[in-house]
């Protein structure tokens, strides 16, 4: 018996209630900002103009001259929930962008990397685009600049979706034509360049065009290092034990980074199922196989993660890896079997 005879390839297993979603919940979030900002505390016009985009809103954003007042800072976070009453579309297209991609990207790396990926991608484009500001001498004028949208966060959730799932197929909404994910992924790191370049770009002047290219190398650093946010979170909370125990005890970790490690314990579960005889023999061993009953049920776990998956988005948005552990454990149900 394979992997293909498992109820979750067959889509016939009977589905569990499932907590709220991250993704539903900023969506929400971003939302309820917006409406209480437009009928509690509406922007204010002068001579046909806005003055003020609401109360709410000017509290949330960070405006330039708030990076010389350090008890300020949080900022950098909640400029990212915070919307322009003046216009709703600013609001929808981040949240759409969220909705779609996002969701899958939180499946694939867990709502709590997620969760810790997306507000650290929100802090890590408004540094950059105060470092950009400061290098264009914007921070020597007292001009009325403030950041706010959702735009930094979204970005980098669409460029780790774009590195994640290169091969997935989609289909852009104005126009809609289907284009690989890698494509948009770089169409839209291409846009924001030019807009950062010359100060307009295809959305016009009034984009913090920095904010997104900041954004999305974060989204590159997180994908191509292999970040983990939860046990950065750990850091900065004083837990050095959860934050350290990688180095003290390494095996293989599914759940807490959502990808299959190439660890020692890897390599040697991979070693011993591809020769039958010495999977046998070495599993007389008490301990070998305690170790290899944790091995295989984590294997086993990942091997149902990647085949609801499969029941999503198909087959080709699968990884090199996740290809590699449903071939893994294929092969491990086969010799059990014989």
């Amino acid at each position: 018996m394979g992997y293909q005879d498992r109820d979750y390839y067959r889509e016939s297993y009977s589905a569990q209630r499932e907590p709220m979603k991250i993704v539903t919940i900023i969506i929400i979030l971003n939302v309820v900002l917006w409406l209480a900002n437009a009928f509690i505390t509406p922007p204010k016009y002068m001579d046909g103009m806005m003055v003020t985009s609401g109360t709410i809103t000017d509290i949330l954003s960070l405006h330039l001259q708030d990076i010389y007042k350090p008890w300020l800072y949080w900022k950098f976070l909640t400029c990212g929930f915070a919307h322009s009453s003046e216009s709703a579309w600013h609001l929808i297209g981040n949240m759409l962008g969220l909705f779609f991609l996002g969701r899958f990207v939180e499946d694939r790396y867990g709502s709590k990397q997620f969760l810790g990926f997306y507000l650290a991608s929100i802090i890590f484009g408004n540094i950059f685009w105060v470092f950009c500001s400061w290098m264009n001498g914007d921070l020597s004028s007292n001009l009325p600049i403030c950041l706010l949208g959702a735009s930094g966060g979204v970005t980098a959730t669409v460029i780790l979706f774009s590195l994640t799932y290169p091969r997935v197929t989609l289909i852009l909404l104005f126009p809609p034509i289907p284009i690989p994910a890698w494509l948009l992924g770089l169409l839209l790191v291409g846009q924001d360049m030019y807009g950062a370049i010359t100060g307009k770009g295809l959305m016009g002047g009034n984009v913090a065009y920095t904010v997104h290219l900041g954004a999305a190398a974060f989204a590159a650093l997180y994908f191509f290092f292999n970040w983990n946010l939860t046990r950065l979170g750990a850091l900065f909370m004083g837990d050095f034990q959860t934050a350290l125990h990688f180095r003290a005890d390494p095996r293989v970790r599914f759940h807490n980074d959502g990808s299959y490690r190439n660890d020692e314990d890897d390599f040697t579960f991979r070693s011993r199922i591809e020769n039958n005889n010495s999977f046998i023999e070495d599993s007389n061993n008490y301990a070998q196989r305690e170790r290899d009953a944790r091995l295989e049920a984590e294997l086993a776990d990942e091997a149902d993660r990647i085949l609801r998956k499969i029941s999503q988005t198909g087959r080709n948005s699968l990884t090199y890896d996740e290809e590699r552990t449903l071939q893994t454990y294929s092969e491990l149900l086969q010799r059990k079997k014989r």
